[in-house]
């Protein structure tokens, strides 16, 4: 693909970079009576879970093992960590797999609601108690879905935020 030369300098000024057409995808899920959601580029795959094995002295908010297509997994429950609360199982959950710092990784959904697609305009504002029981800072953007404050969470940092804590633990931080 060629590169096309402007040909006057102030054609830069008005020129757009596709910032307002780039659309993201998310994955919209319940968490604690809120709504939240992950950005798509950011999962594997979305499945029912089939068992999950305990795991003994593992960090609170590792729920256990899975395995998925013979490829043992440990499973993440944002929830316990943020509440102290055990999931509640139903035929609704569904497992999403990630990957982080170069591992496989399960996050445990207790529902899925639904699969949406927003742009730049579509972004409200939020300030830092609107976070409710999530610290703030694993919040990148905010949209209404069906009418619902929702949430987009920056997957990366929250998996950063557990990894960290369980590490510290782990060496008595």
């Amino acid at each position: 693909m060629a590169i096309e030369k402007l040909e006057d300098l102030k054609d830069l000024e008005n020129l757009e970079f596709g910032v307002h057409e780039v659309k993201k995808r998310a994955l919209i899920f319940d968490l604690l009576g809120a709504r939240y959601g992950f950005l798509i580029r950011d999962l594997i795959t979305v499945f029912s879970p089939d068992q999950i094995v305990p795991l003994p002295n593992a960090p609170g908010f590792i729920m256990g093992l899975t395995n998925y297509r013979n490829e043992i997994i440990p499973v993440v429950d944002i929830r316990k960590k943020l509440a102290g609360m055990e999931p509640v199982y139903s035929s609704q959950n569904r497992l999403i797999k990630v990957t982080y710092r170069d591992m496989h990784l399960c996050i445990f959904i207790e529902k899925i609601i639904e699969l949406v697609q927003y742009g730049q305009e579509d972004l409200m504002e939020f300030f830092e108690l609107e976070a409710g029981d999530i610290p703030r800072f694993w919040a990148t953007d905010k949209i209404m879905v069906n009418g619902q404050d929702t949430l987009i969470l920056d997957l990366p940092v929250v998996l950063g935020d557990l990894y960290d804590e369980a590490h510290n633990k782990s060496i008595g931080g």
